[in-house]
């Protein structure tokens, strides 16, 4: 006979989805992905792509919309300017401009530290290229 498996204990279905404080705590701890407000982060300085348009920008917006944000974006941690944002963006540009037209306030982060310009660099090249 099988042994029995224990029944997880949930108080909601934010705890199941990770959507309640807990759970994201959890999504943190296991993943490390973080959730960042989106006005501590400021653009790459010299981002050599163009942002999405037209209908591709309508189906980003669409697609999180119904989705939410699916891939986090990848950030590095900077001291805070003079907006006091303390995260650079690397990749990810067209879904936080998606989640912005949306009104989202935060975006799931895989947050890179101590990084330097060429490094961060990379992080932006190699990610759009693929």
């Amino acid at each position: 006979m099988a042994a029995k498996r224990p029944v997880p204990k949930l108080s909601s279905i934010d705890e199941l989805l990770l959507l309640s404080e807990q759970g994201q705590a959890q999504l943190e701890q296991s993943s490390g992905i973080q959730t960042v407000p989106i006005n501590k982060i400021r653009m790459y300085k010299n981002h050599p792509f163009r942002l999405y348009d037209g209908e591709r920008l309508a189906d980003m917006v669409s697609s999180i919309e119904s989705n939410g944000v699916l891939i986090p974006v990848i950030l590095r941690k900077i001291e805070a300017d003079e907006n006091d944002c303390d995260h650079e963006m690397l990749t990810g540009h067209n879904r936080m401009n998606a989640a912005q037209l949306l009104g989202l306030k935060q975006l799931p982060a895989i947050v890179k530290e101590n990084l330097t310009d060429e490094e961060a660099l990379m992080y932006v090249v190699e990610t759009n290229v693929l």
